[in-house]
Parts: structure tokens; sequence; C-alpha cells
């Protein structure tokens, strides 16, 4: 490969690397709000669920692990009962609600399938440019994940500055619109289950989590690369006045040795 080729696709590996980095952590905080059981019960006791929905929390307990297993197994389609009013088994959702919670599975496989590309990515580039080509020092390496992780904080910092300011919901509408190529995502909270477990307060709410998290993760990612850059700039100015007075003594060596070279 050319030296001009090598400069490029070292360009396009850099470009990956910043993409890659806040999807890898994004996505990660993602899987884990979905498969976290702490985020279900949270929705079902903070919004009084089993008092509007009229079905004992128990059930609805239930009802959030098989949630949670669906987006793990082979099933096409999510079927859980519960116990109604009556005491009857009945199944929780419509007909609607499961054919959408088919799509949201269908969604959540491809975030899991980009947040692997991404994981693959990111250790593709390190292996690659620092551990096995050693095109770069690590210095280099620090320097694009504290970039990265600044960059991430400040677009997160952007859309919760929008959400705040009462956009969040004409986001979540567009973003339902854009990702199902159908009407079954718009259910009535007067008698649609599936929304009255998982309201709208919910889904801001973990979208904050999901930002805090990688909040989070990007002040130690980027602490970590501060402070080794600034260890390794000390490291570097300890030793520049070293340098300086090796050649300085190189110099007056040399320029003795001179003199006394003409003198004889």
């Amino acid at each position: 490969m050319t030296r001009s080729g090598g400069r490029w696709l070292h360009r396009v590996a850099c470009a990956v690397f910043y993409v890659a980095l806040p999807l890898l952590l994004v996505l990660t905080n993602v899987r884990f709000a979905f498969s976290e059981e702490r985020v279900y019960k949270y929705s079902i006791d903070f919004y009084d669920v089993p008092s509007v929905t009229h079905i004992p929390r128990a059930d609805l307990i239930a009802a959030t692990q098989d949630i949670r297993a669906y987006f793990d197994n082979n099933d096409d389609y999510l079927r859980t009962r519960v116990h109604d009013e009556s005491g009857n088994v009945v199944p929780l959702f419509s007909a609607k609600e499961v054919q959408h919670m088919h799509d949201v599975k269908a969604l959540v496989l491809h975030v899991y399938a980009l947040e692997t590309a991404a994981l693959v990515a990111v250790a593709a580039y390190i292996v690659g440019v620092y551990l096995w080509g050693r095109e770069e020092r690590l210095t280099a390496l620090a320097g694009r994940v504290l970039k990265a992780s600044a960059a991430t904080v400040a677009l997160i910092a952007a859309f919760g500055l929008l959400a705040a300011t009462g956009g969040f919901d004409a986001l979540f509408i567009r973003f339902h619109e854009l990702s199902f190529s159908n009407n079954f995502w718009q259910l009535d909270p007067a008698r649609d289950h599936l929304v009255q477990m998982f309201p709208d307060g919910f889904w801001l709410a973990s979208t904050a989590l999901i930002g805090g998290l990688t909040i989070l993760e990007c002040a130690v990612l980027g602490g970590i690369s501060f402070l080794y850059l600034r260890r390794h700039h000390e490291a570097d100015a300890a030793a520049f006045p070293k340098e300086r007075r090796d050649d300085a003594h190189e110099e007056q060596s040399g320029g003795e040795g001179e003199a006394l070279s003409g003198a004889t």
C-alpha cells in the first residue's frame, strides 16, 4: 500500500473510532435499560400500575420478566397472561399490542447488533493501530478518547436541554414514525396495558438514565485519558531540560577540545 493510501486508511479508521466509541457507550446503556429488572419495577411502582390496570402487582412483575425474556428468546410474539379483576386468567396485551412488541423486538435486535458492531470497531482500532500496527503512541489514543468523550457529553447535554424545554414528546413521536412502518405504536392509555405499564414519563426517565450513565462513563474515560496525557506531558517537560543540559555540556566539551587542539 502506498503512503498516501495508508494515510487515507488511517483517517477512515480514526473517523470510525470517533463514531463507534459514543455508539458503544450509548447502546450498551440501552441494552442495560432493556434488561435490568429494577427499571421495569420502577415503572410498575412509581406509576402505580396495579391501580391503573386493576391487575395484581405480582402478575405485572411476572409480565415484565416475560418481556425481558422475550428480547432474548426466539419467540416471534409475546404471550403473557395475568389475572383480571374477577380472578380469571386472561391475555395481558391485545393483538395490536402484541404486534407492536413484535416490531419493538426487531428494533431491539438491530440495536444489539449495532452495539456489537461498535464494539468490534473500537477493539479493531485499538488492536490494529496501537497494539499490532504501532502506528501511533498511546498519547494519541488518549487524546482521541478524550475528544470523543467530550463530544458525547456535549451532544447529550444538547439533547437534554431540548428535552427540558418541552421537545421530548415531539422527538419521541418522531422516533416512532421513523422506526416503525405501521401505526401499531399508537396505543390508547385508557385501555392498552402496554402504555399503562410504560407511560411517557417512564420513557423520559429511562432516556435520562441512559444519558446519565453515558455521561458518567465519558467522565471516567475522559478523566483517565486527561490524567494520562498530563502525566506524559509532565514527564516530557521534566526530560526536556535534562536533554538541553546534556546538549549544552556536549557543545561546551566540544568547544574546549577545539580550543586545546588549536593551542597545541
